[in-house]
Parts: C-alpha cells; sequence; structure tokens
C-alpha cells in the first residue's frame, strides 16, 4: 500500500473513531442521574395543619369570633367550661386571633400562634359589674362594682347647679362626650378599672352669692371599644 492510501486509511480509522466518542458523550449526558432544573412554581411544598380548640373564662355563653389575617374562620357560641373544636386545620406556626364577648362581659381579642395539634387558643374576659352602685355626699363619691369590673378609661362627670362654683378631683380632666355636653358640664378621668369599692375624694367650691341648697349630679360613664355595648352611664345626687 503507497503513502497516500495509508494515510486515507489513518484518517477514516481517526474519523470512526471521532464519531463513537461523539455518540458516547451524547448518551453519558443523557443518561447522567443530575436531576433538571423545575421552576419553583411548579414544586408543590409540604405544609403542616392542625386542628385546634377555642376556650374563654366566660361562667356563661358568650359570643366568639375566629379569624385569621385574612378573612373570619368562624362565627359562633362558646359555653363555659367547654372548649369549642376548629377541625379546619389551621397552618402551622401562622396566627390566629380569638374575640370573646357579650351583654355581661366587655369585648376582648387574644392572639394564638399556632404549633401543634389540638393547641388550645383561649381569650380572657372581664365581667361588666352591671349593677355597681354610686353614692355621693358633699365630701366623697363612693362606687362599688359588686367584685366586677367597670372598665377603664372611666369618666366621672359633673352637672352643676347656680349654687356650686366647681367640684375638685385628684385627676385628670377631660372632653364632655359630644352627646352629653347639654347635661353635663366637665368630667375627669380614670385610668384604672374599679374592681373593688373605691372612695374618690372630692372638693366643692360653692358660689359666694348664692347660698341655697340644690342637687348636685355625679355621672359614672364606662369603657368599651366602638361596636360593643358597655354598661352606660349610671348617676347619683345629693343635695350641696
Amino acid at each position: 500500500m503507497n503513502k497516500k492510501g495509508q494515510l486515507g486509511l489513518f484518517i477514516g480509522i481517526a474519523f470512526f473513531i471521532l464519531i463513537i466518542a461523539v455518540i458516547f458523550l451524547i448518551i453519558f449526558i443523557n443518561g447522567s442521574d443530575t436531576p433538571k432544573y423545575r421552576p419553583t412554581d411548579n414544586i408543590t411544598q409540604n405544609k403542616t395543619y392542625w386542628n385546634i380548640t377555642v376556650s374563654s373564662n366566660a361562667e356563661i355563653k358568650i359570643n366568639y369570633i375566629l379569624e385569621n389575617n385574612t378573612y373570619v374562620l368562624v362565627r359562633g357560641i362558646m359555653f363555659p367550661e367547654i372548649k369549642e373544636n376548629y377541625v379546619l386545620g389551621i397552618e402551622n406556626n401562622t396566627n390566629v386571633s380569638l374575640t370573646g364577648y357579650s351583654d355581661e362581659y366587655y369585648m376582648n381579642k387574644t392572639i394564638c400562634t399556632i404549633l401543634r395539634e389540638k393547641q388550645d387558643c383561649r381569650v380572657n374576659l372581664k365581667p361588666k359589674a352591671l349593677d355597681y352602685t354610686i353614692t355621693l355626699t358633699n365630701t366623697f363619691v363612693i362606687i362599688d362594682p359588686k367584685n366586677l369590673t367597670i372598665q377603664a378609661p372611666i369618666l366621672i362627670c359633673w352637672t352643676e347647679r347656680s349654687n356650686v362654683a366647681n367640684v375638685i378631683m385628684n385627676f385628670s380632666e377631660t372632653p364632655v362626650p359630644f352627646e352629653l355636653k347639654k347635661e353635663i358640664d366637665f368630667c375627669y378621668k380614670v385610668d384604672k378599672d374599679i374592681k373593688n369599692t373605691t372612695i374618690f375624694p372630692i372638693v366643692v367650691h360653692k358660689n359666694e352669692f348664692n347660698n341655697i341648697q340644690d342637687l348636685l349630679l355625679v355621672s359614672i360613664i364606662d369603657y368599651e371599644k366602638n361596636g360593643y355595648s358597655n354598661i352606660g352611664m349610671k348617676q347619683a345626687g345629693c343635695l350641696v
């Protein structure tokens, strides 16, 4: 075989080997165990959901609302000493809010972070002192909440007569509620709940140009969040 024939054979063998190498390279790449990239939008992530219970300290039935950050999960009536079940599931490590209220209890809300199955979300409520009493003399006001609660901020308001110049108390004055401006002259604000019988000293300054006796009237107004009913205004009076 001449030199040209040998060179052609050599080139043919080299080309054949190159073709085989390319084929093996393609097979190797396509047969690799390396996972292909998939857009994260198409990946379903596993989530954990817990069933929970809700409860309160109320001794009578109350209304309650259970909600998350976007919508109300359930509204219902909660009975004393009974845990209500919510079995539709709350996603792990998320917050829910439980609101409780009734005519006999002040509204309150608690936030619960759900981390386990059958976790209890509990709201504590203050019982309204619906039948509290007021005693007024020319030297003090006595408020007896009957061991229940009058919720602050509490307004102690005064209606003067012509024989009274003013009434002094050791509290900051606060604006009279707009709807009561026609029947109340001025108010003081108490910033703490009243839960026990409390005596508030007063100093009544008489009008030196009017010495007759007349009725001095005190009005007590408790506080409740908008949308819920408070005890309302209660009054007492005395001659001074």
